[in-house]
């Protein structure tokens, strides 16, 4: 069994680069939403959806700032 390798334990992350953002982050309450019933073949039956509460960030994120991410 010596022949297995083992599992690493994985580093922490770096967030440096998350920590020096300055997104703002919308609360988006969570709740039910019918979802489905539309003309195509693929969104039937109707059916009622939950989500959780969540965050939206209040502007997009540009190509510029995901590079950013990526490279930090």
């Amino acid at each position: 069994m010596d022949d297995i390798p083992r599992a690493q334990t994985p580093r922490p992350a770096d967030t440096s680069y998350a920590n020096r953002m300055t997104t703002e982050w919308i609360p988006v309450p969570g709740g039910p939403f019918w979802m489905g019933g539309g003309p195509r073949d693929n969104e039937n039956p109707r059916h009622e959806v939950r989500v959780r509460p969540f965050r939206l960030a209040r502007t997009q994120v540009t190509r510029e700032d995901y590079q950013r991410f990526l490279d930090a």
